[in-house]
């Protein structure tokens, strides 16, 4: 595709600096290919429809792309839940950041906070599942 006004070496340094070109830059380059177009050798109907195609193809790609990163997120969570779920009535020994030491006790209840990251209770303090250093019965 060649594009009037727009220099190879412009795409060379996009290209080195790894920036992804994204619906916004994929329609100003076809609209400044539009623009600058020769009157007399205009785009093709075939060539038009192919960029159209690319672009389609490439925001369809992206909302996969998010829609599968909200999947992942959703079955990290999931996965945190569940080992978090599976230590209640269970003794168990957490790290207290504020003591400084591991203290002992039974998990009494499993809660996500805003991050999805779960916390456990257990004895009157909450400790996030990070901070689990063993299951002792």
């Amino acid at each position: 595709m060649q594009v009037y006004g727009v220099s190879a070496q412009t795409t060379e340094s996009t290209s080195a600096s790894k920036d992804i070109l994204g619906k916004d830059a994929f329609m100003k380059l076809l609209l400044t290919e539009l623009r600058y177009q020769d009157p007399l050798n205009p785009v093709s109907d075939k060539e038009f429809l192919a960029q159209l195609a690319q672009f389609s193809a490439l925001e369809q790609a992206q909302n996969l792309n998010a829609n599968f990163e909200r999947f992942a997120n959703l079955q990290m969570q999931l996965s945190f839940m569940t080992q978090a779920a599976s230590l209640l009535g269970r003794e168990v020994e957490v790290y207290d950041e504020e003591l400084e030491l591991v203290v002992q006790g039974k998990v009494s209840a499993v809660k996500l906070d805003d991050d999805g990251i779960p916390w456990i209770t257990v004895g009157d303090a909450r400790y996030p599942l990070g901070n689990l250093r063993g299951i002792t019965g």
